[in-house]
C-alpha cells in the first residue's frame, strides 16, 4: 500500500541585495534538499528575478542557475506573461512564480490587472494533482441522502483548517495578538476606486490599447490618483497619531508607535 507524500510549501519574498538574494537561495536549497525525498516541494512567491531567456541581470542569472540544479521549475504554460507592472505603465516583468520539484503542478494561471488592485503585482494561481482527504464528522453520516463525495465547501474548510493549524505552529502568538489598525475606505477613496474601475473597463473593452493611447493614459491617471489619495490619508492618520501622543503621552501609545514604525520597515 502506497502512502501519498506530504507537501512542503516554501513561500519566499526575495530581497533586492545580491548577497542576501544568494543567501536566500541557499536557504531554500537546504530546505529542499532536506525534504526532497520525503515530500513534494512547492516554492512560491515573489522571487525578484525572471526565467525569461532574454532577461539576464544578476538576480536572473542566479535564479536560472538555481532552478537548473535544484530541479524546481514552473509549468510550461506561464510562457512570458508578466506578473509585475511598473507604475510608469511601460516596464513589466515575470517575477512571481509557483514551482515544484516534480509533476504535481498541472497548470498555472497568471491573473490580469484589476482597477482596484493598486499593487504592482498580480496574483498567480497553480492547479495540482494533489487531493486532500476529507474526514467527515459523525453528523454527516446520519443523513443517508448526502453523497459520500466531498463537496468544494468541504475541501475549502479542510484547507482553511490546515492553514490555521500551520499558522498556530509557525507564527509566535505574540505577533498574532498585535493587530494593526483596521482602515476603512473613506468616501474620497471609494469615489476614486469607482473612477479607476470605469477607466480600466473602458480601456479593457477597447482591446487594451498601448501606453500612447488616451484610454491608457486615463486609466493610469485614475490609478495614480487612487494611490495618491490612499498615501495622503495614511500620512494624515499618522500625523494625527503623533499629535495624540504629544497631547497625551503614555506608555501604551508610545509602544503603539514603535510597532507601527516596525511594520513600515
Amino acid at each position: 500500500m502506497s502512502v501519498p507524500k506530504p507537501t512542503c510549501l516554501i513561500n519566499a519574498h526575495m530581497p533586492h541585495s545580491m548577497d542576501e538574494y544568494k543567501e536566500c537561495l541557499d536557504i531554500i536549497f537546504n530546505i529542499k534538499s532536506k525534504y526532497d525525498q520525503s515530500h513534494n516541494i512547492i516554492l512560491c512567491g515573489d522571487l525578484n528575478g525572471s526565467l525569461i531567456p532574454t532577461r539576464n541581470n544578476k538576480h536572473e542569472i542566479s535564479l536560472k542557475r538555481f532552478t537548473s540544479y535544484s530541479g524546481l521549475k514552473p509549468t510550461q504554460d506561464i510562457q512570458s506573461k508578466p506578473t509585475y507592472f511598473h507604475t510608469d505603465g511601460k516596464v513589466t516583468s515575470q517575477i512571481g512564480f509557483i514551482m515544484s520539484n516534480n509533476d504535481i503542478l498541472l497548470s498555472t494561471n497568471i491573473y490580469s490587472q484589476d482597477p482596484v488592485n493598486t499593487s504592482t503585482h498580480v496574483p498567480v494561481k497553480a492547479c495540482t494533482n494533489l487531493y486532500l482527504e476529507i474526514k467527515k464528522n459523525s453528523k454527516s453520516k446520519t443523513n443517508t441522502l448526502q453523497s459520500n463525495k466531498p463537496t468544494a465547501d468541504d475541501k475549502l474548510k479542510c484547507v482553511m483548517g490546515i492553514l490555521h493549524n500551520a499558522t498556530k505552529l509557525a507564527v509566535p502568538s505574540r505577533i498574532i495578538k498585535q493587530n494593526g489598525p483596521k482602515r476603512k475606505a473613506s468616501p474620497d477613496v471609494k469615489r476614486l476606486i469607482e473612477i479607476s474601475k470605469n477607466k480600466h473597463r473602458l480601456w479593457n473593452d477597447a482591446g487594451r490599447p498601448p501606453d500612447d493611447h488616451p484610454l491608457f493614459k486615463e486609466k493610469k491617471k485614475a490609478k495614480r490618483n487612487l494611490r495618491k489619495q490612499q498615501r495622503k490619508e495614511t500620512a494624515e492618520e499618522k500625523e494625527q497619531f503623533i499629535q495624540k501622543l504629544d497631547e497625551n503621552p503614555n506608555d501604551q501609545i508610545f509602544h503603539q508607535l514603535i510597532r507601527r514604525n516596525r511594520s513600515e520597515t
